[in-house]
């Protein structure tokens, strides 16, 4: 399990019935609403973040792989999104995005220019996953084309997926009926924001 530095005033409780009906959510829901489809084009990253600008794609990083990096304000550590396969799950293809502390289990994105343009992209992972959303929120490695796009806005990592499109990631440390690890989703509380957003290249 990753460890990060607690913040006082940030000291998680115990894990109670919110938590509970959370991870139920997390092991017997199975269903993505939002499929978009289409082919994509190839484009390199900066290897900062994505403003609410259209992005200058003139000026791209070279790299074609890169890390998702942020501050968790929860610990105010620097994490990065990683996916995590739960042993547990009752379907295979739904394997979570955690956070750890190292760059080296860090998951690496390719990046693909979505339809909607204007600085939404598609993240494809090495091993062929899309970062997605499901319905109930949480951030996961889709298996097939369920993949939603994402952008860098106020340094904070939004999806165009509708339900959640006006929530910035957060994460929150999860221990019943899944593998102990701090997953990100949507709408956990201010205190589990991911702030600091930075595309970074990937070792």
């Amino acid at each position: 399990m990753t460890k990060f530095r607690k913040i006082a005033k940030y000291i998680p409780k115990k894990s109670g019935r919110r938590h509970l009906l959370r991870n139920l959510v997390i092991v017997l829901t199975g269903a993505v609403v939002l499929s978009l489809t289409s082919c994509s084009k190839d484009v390199q990253l900066p290897g900062g973040s994505l403003g609410s600008s259209p992005t200058k794609w003139s000026s791209l990083f070279p790299a074609t792989w890169y890390n998702l990096r942020a501050i968790y304000t929860y610990s105010a550590d620097t994490v990065y999104l990683a996916g995590v396969a739960d042993s547990i799950s009752l379907d295979k293809q739904w394997y979570y995005m955690k956070l750890t502390n190292s760059k080296a289990e860090a998951s690496k994105f390719r990046v693909h220019l979505s339809d909607d343009e204007n600085g939404w992209l598609w993240l494809q992972m090495r091993d062929g996953h899309w970062l997605s959303m499901t319905y109930n929120g949480y951030a996961y490695r889709s298996d097939f084309d369920n993949k939603v796009a994402w952008k860098i806005i106020d340094h904070k990592l939004y999806t165009n997926y509708n339900r959640w499109k006006d929530y910035p990631l957060e994460a929150e440390y999860f221990d019943l009926f899944t593998s102990d690890a701090y997953y990100a989703g949507v709408n956990f509380g201010d205190q589990y924001l991911l702030t600091g957003f930075q595309f970074v290249p990937a070792q």
